[in-house]
């Protein structure tokens, strides 16, 4: 190299300034989302209006009808929401259930579990349709995710090859048997849960911002166990959808 004097930098040191380069861009798009809510609040009433006017395949237009022809339109689009346990899925349909009835006092439809070391949540498949009493659109809340990838992978295919049924009990072997006494107890209380299977078209996967940012903030890879847990779920080929066709 002659004369020239280049500072020297270790692996090490170029894969820390690259991870905190990768951590400081994160935190400007989050805190730029931020700053876009008043753009995103002036098409709201759009957004709403069209969403109230839809129907599985209305996506389309005219212009596709031919082209829908060959393609099973489900009567009701089914929404399915996965996420680790205190990521907000019962939150959002309470929230989706206020936006469109206009009444920021209307109860909560779902449960909502507050701490995420609480013994409460979601332990029945619950469904809620979009706005009340449409047909059109249906949200399915789900048990939140397992540490054990095996059982998401097994719940994961259950759902997405046969189908999901309201008020199904989510039982799993890694459940203890005080948990899982609780939910036949209150399976009973319910009843028997519906015959009528609906398919899943769409998937939303629900996760906790201040948490995956708490991950990437930990230098301790071992620590960083909700991303990981994220990753390996987000990365199911049983959540992958082909084609481009919109309904």
């Amino acid at each position: 190299m002659g004369g020239d004097n280049f500072p020297f930098c270790s692996s090490s040191t170029v894969v820390f300034q690259a991870k905190q380069r990768q951590k400081h861009r994160i935190y400007d798009e989050v805190l730029r989302g931020y700053d876009d809510v008043d753009n995103r609040i002036e098409h709201l009433q759009e957004a709403k209006r069209k969403i109230l006017s839809y129907t599985p395949g209305s996506l389309m237009g005219k212009t596709n009808e031919e082209l829908l022809r060959h393609y099973d339109v489900p009567k009701t689009t089914a929404l399915l929401l996965i996420g680790p346990k205190g990521s907000g899925k019962s939150s959002i349909v309470n929230k989706l259930s206020r936006m469109f009835e206009d009444n920021v006092f209307t109860p909560e439809r779902a449960q909502v579990s507050y701490k995420s070391s609480a013994g409460d949540g979601t332990y029945f498949i619950q469904e809620y349709t979009i706005p009340r009493g449409s047909n059109s659109l249906c949200v399915y809340d789900t048990r939140s995710l397992s540490d054990n990838t095996s059982e998401n992978l097994e719940e994961l295919h259950h759902w997405m090859t046969k189908g999901i049924r309201q008020r199904q009990p989510i039982l799993r072997n890694s459940d203890d048997i005080k948990l899982m006494a609780s939910i036949r107890c209150k399976a009973h209380q319910y009843g028997h849960y519906s015959s009528k299977a609906r398919m899943v078209n769409f998937v939303i996967f629900v996760v906790n911002g201040v948490s995956v940012l708490e991950d990437m903030a930990n230098s301790n890879e071992e620590n960083k166990s909700y991303t990981k847990m994220i990753t390996s779920e987000f990365n199911n080929p049983l959540l992958s959808f082909t084609g481009n066709m919109q309904l």
